[in-house]
Order: structure tokens, then C-alpha cells, then sequence
């Protein structure tokens, strides 16, 4: 569970990384289903993971690196 969760934050984050890879992991990130066993939602529960509060750090981390690269141009 631990590298599922691990693969789709490095797709996330990776730069550059494959679009439509990265767009898949963004989507289950976000979803809130818990009927698949290896949902994102029961994955972080599994391993005593809040949720909501990786998916604001992640989103706090895109945002910084994005500020970043305005910055250079």
C-alpha cells in the first residue's frame, strides 16, 4: 500500500512527468471513493495517514514549486 501511495505522489510531483499519468494520480488523490480496497482514502487510513491533510500538503507543495518557476522566467 505504502508504494502505490508513494508511486502516485512522485507522479504528482515529478517534473517533468508523464501527462496522463499525472492527471490518473491527481484524479485518485482527490477522489473520496472507499469501495476499492486501494482507494486513496482507505490506503491513508490504512497506514494512519490523514487524508485531507496530505492532500493540502501536496497542494501546498505544487503551489510553492510553481511560484518558484515564475520567479525564473
Amino acid at each position: 500500500m505504502l508504494a502505490v501511495l508513494t508511486d502516485a505522489i512522485e507522479l504528482i510531483l515529478e517534473d517533468p512527468a508523464p501527462l496522463g499519468a499525472r492527471r490518473r494520480a491527481a484524479e485518485w488523490v482527490r477522489s473520496d471513493d472507499r469501495h476499492w480496497p486501494f482507494s486513496f482514502v482507505n490506503l491513508c487510513e490504512t497506514l494512519g495517514l490523514d487524508p485531507e491533510r496530505l492532500r493540502t500538503g501536496l497542494a501546498r507543495l505544487l503551489t510553492q514549486r510553481n511560484r518558484t518557476r515564475a520567479r525564473a522566467f
